[in-house]
């Protein structure tokens, strides 16, 4: 699982869904939660969990409605199935699982920058720490 620090910059609320935007350093990011309203205030730390196999990377960017950020690969695994790959983000680390032959067609090595990319539904907002 990945987890990134963040801060509410803004939210929007409707019936029954929040788009929230947060800030990780300078980069916005939006998710969205399922629940009427949405209490947390602009300025409150919160952290963000995603899966390994919702991050896709990619040599370009182009327009999407998905978060789309910029890391350095760090370290490649490959095993029989699936290449694991850990991207270096300001001070997080973001891994992601890429089938191997879609990796392969990426020809991506260690060093390179590339665009790590999560949809915002795929985002789990977890409360403050100390929290339960």
């Amino acid at each position: 699982m990945n987890i990134l620090e963040a801060t509410i910059h803004s939210s929007q609320s409707s019936k029954h869904i929040s788009i929230i935007t947060v800030m990780v350093h300078d980069d916005f990011l939006d998710l969205f939660v399922v629940q009427e309203h949405f209490l947390e205030p602009v300025g409150a730390k919160i952290s963000l969990a995603f899966k390994e196999t919702e991050v896709i990377l990619a040599k370009t960017t182009s327009e999407t409605t998905a978060n789309i950020n910029r890391a350095l690969i760090k370290e490649i695994k490959q095993g029989q199935i699936l290449t694991e790959i850990s991207l270096t983000y300001h001070d997080a680390t973001i891994n992601t699982l890429v089938q191997n032959a879609k990796f392969e067609k990426l020809g991506l090595c260690r060093g390179d920058r590339v665009y790590w990319i999560v949809n915002p539904a795929e985002i789990s907002l977890l409360r403050s720490r100390g929290e339960q």
